[in-house]
């Protein structure tokens, strides 16, 4: 996530596209990458990638901890099974070229928002301006539910096939009759 001293300019622009898109006033909006690696990591390894690969130390602050504070509902936006992360494929193979170990990294972003809203503003601000439903899914939750420790918990979009792929060889050396049936 972006330094707190910093401006968030993603934050601010959809903060504005919120206020002149939607009608709905919002007194903030933050934005945070997420990157969820499918492995274990050793903590030395998890602290070089977070600094060196997944935030500008400069301007960002990485952590293996959920990083949304003081905030009225926050929305998380990632990419549903079987769609192509090309930003989580480039971080697979970045670690890969780093540690030399193979992880699957997908990714998402975290929308921070501060204001009066109620949970019907936060679901048509996910719908109509941050996720395209066909391809992304999102959660939304309010800063009275939020676990500092879990956050939105881990999600992978995964698919997983429920048969089993069968091989089987049919003659065709038959008649026409027997072809068509």
């Amino acid at each position: 996530g972006i330094k707190d001293e910093f401006l968030d300019a993603a934050g601010q622009r959809l903060k504005s596209r919120i206020v002149e898109d939607l009608g709905i006033d919002v007194e903030s909006v933050r934005t945070i990458d997420v990157y969820t690696v499918d492995g274990d990591l050793l903590p030395e390894h998890l602290s070089r990638l977070s600094q060196e690969l997944f935030a500008d130390p400069i301007v960002q602050v990485a952590s293996a901890s959920p990083l949304a504070t003081d905030f009225s509902w926050a929305i998380e936006v990632g990419y549903k099974p079987g769609v192509t992360d090309n930003v989580g494929r480039t971080a697979s193979e970045a670690i890969r070229d780093m540690l030399g170990q193979n992880y699957d990294v997908y990714t998402s972003r975290q929308y921070v928002l501060r204001g009066e809203l109620r949970r019907e503003d936060a679901e048509r601000i996910a719908s109509d301006l941050l996720a395209n439903e066909l391809i992304e899914r999102w959660e939304i939750i309010e800063y009275g539910k939020w676990d500092r420790n879990k956050g939105f918990g881990v999600y992978l979009p995964v698919v997983k096939l429920q048969h089993s792929p069968q091989v089987r060889y049919i003659d065709l050396g038959v008649g026409d009759e027997e072809l068509i049936r």
